[in-house]
């Protein structure tokens, strides 16, 4: 699985610039068909697979990034240029253009609370060059909270070394309350493609759903659902009930589950000071049976580090 920088341009950049930027799509809410195929020889062989479909929760959170390297990735060493930006993106109702560092430009429309940005042949001073368009809005939700939509149109990315982000289709952002992390993040249909050294990852997420709970000092509450279509076909992946992931960083507790066509891989998460555990149950055929089980690491099972679970 690709690791990359660019993966995380694709949560951090929408984050600080969601607040000034039209709405994504709703395409419905159809639930895809489960297509993919769970190994049944090992469990081994299907924690691989279900590791791919669970990659799915991250890609979900840094699908956030794209809009915030839009607006950043062309931007040159010079305040004129980018307070030039941010003017245009104050004004009450806007149709402009700027042009990019180096050739090319960005058109812009919109209005306090919405944005759209089209790439035409963008290329950044540092070679980067950007193509596509997206939209944005944000909105106030309640006293202490905030909602916000993205949707992006074949929009890319490609760094002058050749690894490339490729993003498209509508994410929603709601932030019940700022001030105890509570949000949720949903989408009907998103498709990223990153390439990196000459390898390529593709997915689509569909139904996407992932939510924060509780953020305190001591664990973080969350669940998911989500559908995911990689190269060996579509998936569906979920929480049972609430996730904890302790605040010293040593793993999740709860129950995660990957569906495939022919099989249901079960990956009971327990944690402790000590170690992170992800204990493995597959049921061939879902007749409600537990054929093979496993034990590994969360850090293998998720193939991320454990503070980076959430």
């Amino acid at each position: 699985m690709l690791r990359t920088s660019l993966k995380t341009v694709v949560m951090a950049i929408a984050t600080s610039t969601l607040a000034a930027c039209g709405s994504g799509s709703d395409s419905g809410d159809s639930t895809p068909k489960v297509t993919g195929q769970l190994p049944t020889d090992n469990i081994e062989s299907a924690a691989e697979v279900g590791t791919v479909a669970v990659s799915g929760v991250s890609a979900g959170s840094a699908s956030q990034q794209g809009l915030g390297y839009a607006f950043s990735a062309f931007a040159e060493d010079d305040s004129d240029y980018e307070e030039g930006i941010e003017q245009r993106r104050l004004r009450a109702q806007f149709s402009d253009s700027v042009a990019c560092g180096q050739s090319g430009e960005i058109q812009f429309s919109g209005s306090e609370e919405s944005v759209s940005m089209t790439f035409l042949q963008c290329v950044n001073p540092d070679g980067s060059y950007v193509s596509g368009s997206m939209q944005a809005q944000v909105s106030e939700s309640g006293e202490s909270g905030i909602r916000m939509s993205a949707s992006y149109n074949d929009f890319t990315v490609t760094e002058a070394s050749g690894d490339s982000v490729y993003i498209n289709g509508d994410f929603r952002f709601t932030i019940a309350n700022l001030f105890s992390g509570e949000m949720s993040i949903a989408s009907n249909r998103f498709e990223s493609r990153v390439t990196e050294n000459g390898e390529t990852e593709s997915i689509v997420l569909a139904n996407y759903s992932y939510n924060i709970l509780n953020r305190s000092a001591s664990a973080v509450e969350s669940n998911y659902d989500f559908y995911i279509t990689t190269a060996e076909g579509t998936y569906h992946v979920w929480s049972e009930g609430n996730l904890t992931a302790n605040s010293n960083n040593q793993g999740l507790i709860g129950i995660v589950k990957i569906e495939g066509a022919n099989a249901i891989l079960t990956a009971t998460l327990t944690s402790d000071n000590q170690s992170a555990t992800a204990d493995l149950s597959l049921d061939i055929d879902k007749d409600g049976t537990v054929d093979l089980t496993g034990e590994m690491t969360q850090a293998e099972f998720f193939d991320e580090p454990l503070g980076n679970l959430e």
